[in-house]
C-alpha cells in the first residue's frame, strides 16, 4: 500500500474519501489507514456513527484489532506481518492503535500530530493483522 493519500494538492483526503473531519489534537490512525487503503484501490467501510467521534468514520483501531465492522477484509489474527498488512492493537478502555506494515516490518501510522514509523509497540505480540 505504498500510496500517500495526502499527495493530491487541494483535496483533503477526508472529504475525498467521504469521512467526517477529525479535530486538531485527536488521534487519526484509523483515518490514515483507511485513506491509504482507499487510495490504493481497496474498499473500507464507512461506519455511519462512531461512538468515539460521531459523524462518518472508518473502523476504529479496536475494530481492526478484533475483526469487527471491517466488511470483506480478512482478519488474520496474530500472524507474522507482511508489507501492506493493516496492523491494529486493541485497547479495551479506549481506541487502540492501527497502522500499515512497511516493507521492513515497521509500522507506519498516524498520531494526533503527524505520520511516522512505529515498530516496538506494534510488534510486541499483541497486534492483529488484516489483509484484502
Amino acid at each position: 500500500l505504498g500510496v500517500n493519500p495526502f499527495d493530491q494538492p487541494g483535496v483533503e483526503s477526508y472529504k475525498k474519501n467521504g469521512f467526517s473531519r477529525v479535530g486538531e489534537g485527536k488521534w487519526k490512525c484509523n483515518r490514515f489507514v483507511a485513506d491509504v487503503a482507499i487510495e490504493a484501490g481497496f474498499e473500507v467501510p464507512h461506519n455511519q456513527t462512531s461512538h468515539l467521534f460521531g459523524g462518518t468514520y472508518p473502523p476504529v483501531a479496536n475494530d481492526w484489532a478484533t475483526g469487527r465492522n471491517i466488511g470483506e477484509w480478512i482478519h488474520l489474527g496474530s500472524v507474522y506481518p507482511e508489507p501492506g498488512f493493516l496492523a491494529a492493537r486493541e485497547n479495551p478502555n479506549g481506541q487502540g492503535h492501527c497502522g500499515i506494515v512497511d516493507y521492513d516490518g515497521w509500522t507506519i501510522s498516524a498520531r494526533e500530530n503527524g505520520v511516522g514509523r512505529n515498530a516496538k509497540k506494534m510488534l510486541d505480540g499483541t497486534v492483529k493483522y488484516n489483509a484484502k
